[in-house]
């Protein structure tokens, strides 16, 4: 198992710069930003994103589907749209985040994953137990798709071992998501 570092995530609230650098100094690595909720682009994001790496901190960005009437791809396109290239670039992971109700595994999952990837990023899901079990039917993940895993207990621990789901192994999650 690969050494866990800190990150923060981060949807609607703009991070400025001297926060950006107050986390640094306090030893977070990661900083994540929502791209796409489903239904909106949060306002900040871009900025949020500029700060976080101006101050060296590593910047993954997400993309949530729902079942709004578009697949996958679109809502891909919607997260990636008006993010600047270089801005783009320096993102390491941008995981379809599979959390809401009523999803379609191929038209909504498998489909963002596919552009995901057609735009130069890693296949990856940030997702639940409860999402990927309970709404989504627990299907087999994707051949090559890394896992985010949110189990938003109060322990910086990796919880995945004793809640397995969707065919992922230990190794292919890269992160869990915990509330502390």
């Amino acid at each position: 198992m690969p050494a866990w570092v800190y990150g923060i995530d981060s949807s609607y609230d703009e991070l400025t710069l001297s926060e950006a650098q107050t986390l640094k100094a306090a030893g977070v690595q990661v900083f994540a930003q929502a791209l796409w909720t489903g239904i909106e682009q949060p306002g900040p994001r871009v900025i949020s994103l500029r700060n976080a790496q101006e101050a060296g901190l590593v910047t993954i960005g997400y993309i949530s589907v729902s079942n709004n009437g578009y697949d996958g791809t679109w809502h891909v396109d919607q997260g990636r749209s008006g993010v600047p290239d270089d801005m783009w670039a320096k993102l390491v992971k941008v995981p379809v985040d599979v959390e809401l109700a009523n999803l379609s595994f191929d038209n909504h999952v498998v489909a963002a994953l596919d552009r995901v990837v057609s735009l130069g990023k890693p296949r990856d899901v940030y997702t639940s137990y409860h999402a990927w079990v309970d709404l989504l039917g627990n299907p087999v993940r994707p051949a090559g798709t890394g896992l985010w895993n949110a189990i938003w207990d109060t322990n910086p621990d990796f919880d995945f071992p004793s809640l397995r789901y969707g065919g992922w192994q230990d190794n292919e999650v890269w992160g869990e998501q915990w509330s502390g």
